[in-house]
């Protein structure tokens, strides 16, 4: 019963703190805030799942807060983050750790090179302060107009350039 209670508190004072973190900064000032939009769009990689994780560190962040689509309104988000095409997520990590973002070969489309090296993890480190945040765009990888398969992680239009990518498998 006192580890059901400690639960609780901890997850409501994780929401408590999550609320009142307001747009542009992390709920714990010693973490970094990173937001990840993935836009729709009308072709087939809007659907193919692109998995977030924190790399590195197990314990160095976690995702929250996943706010599908339209499209995407009946999809579970389970115990792993993934991200169709329109969906968005918050992530909270500590400063110097990483966000990566793969598609499984078992969620590759069969129409885009599904075992090209392209689709090797994305492994992006934010480079801003603790207290900080970042909004980043997950984009398919892409040859002149074709998708090759495989992600970036992009800042996004209204967020500064601090960020690092780059794409090793893991």
């Amino acid at each position: 019963m006192l580890a059901v209670r400690t639960v609780l508190v901890l997850v409501v004072g994780l929401s408590m703190a999550l609320a009142l973190a307001g747009p542009g900064e992390a709920a714990d000032p010693g973490m970094v805030r990173v937001d990840i939009h993935r836009p729709a769009n009308d072709g087939l990689m809007s659907s193919i799942g692109c998995i977030i994780t924190i790399a590195g560190d197990p314990g160095g962040g976690f995702c929250h807060d996943v706010v599908r689509g339209e499209a995407n309104r009946q999809v579970s988000g389970g115990t792993t983050t993934v991200l169709l095409g329109g969906d968005r997520v918050t992530c909270e990590i500590k400063p110097g750790v990483s966000v990566q973002a793969f598609t499984p070969r078992a969620l590759r489309g069969d129409g885009y090179s599904p075992d090209a090296p392209t689709w090797q993890a994305t492994i992006l480190t934010p480079k801003v302060h603790p207290g900080e945040a970042l909004e980043l765009t997950l984009v398919p990888k892409t040859k002149r107009r074709a998708y090759v398969g495989g992600w970036l992680l992009r800042p996004s239009k209204a967020a500064p350039a601090a960020a690092s990518n780059s794409s090793r498998v893991r």
